[in-house]
């Protein structure tokens, strides 16, 4: 079994279509919020790696986590935001959504 990496072309082709989605998305923000930078981006692989590498040269990182059910802590995140929390050099900010 491959992994997509293994076919360059189609992750290209699916990076771009969900980097549209994302912009479609985020198009309300960024008409309400101007003056805020914003960069969308899709990329297939490890989701830490790749916040860790977009966030060398941020002022500020804004990750979500899940909002807790009854089973778990209030206070747990998961692996992508504990790693991210530990090692980028920027501050983080880890917002609950549901």
């Amino acid at each position: 079994m491959h992994s997509i990496s293994a076919y360059p072309s189609w992750a290209a082709d699916i990076e771009a279509e969900q980097t549209e989605t994302l912009r479609k998305l985020l198009r309300p923000w960024r008409e309400r919020y101007p003056a805020v930078e914003v960069v969308e981006q899709a990329a297939i692989g490890q989701p830490a790696h790749h916040l860790l590498e977009a966030a060398a040269d941020a002022d500020l990182v804004v990750i979500g986590r899940r909002t807790p059910s009854l089973k778990a802590s209030p206070f747990r995140i998961g692996h992508i935001a504990h790693a991210v929390l530990h090692h980028c050099p920027a501050p983080v900010a880890v917002v609950p959504h549901d």
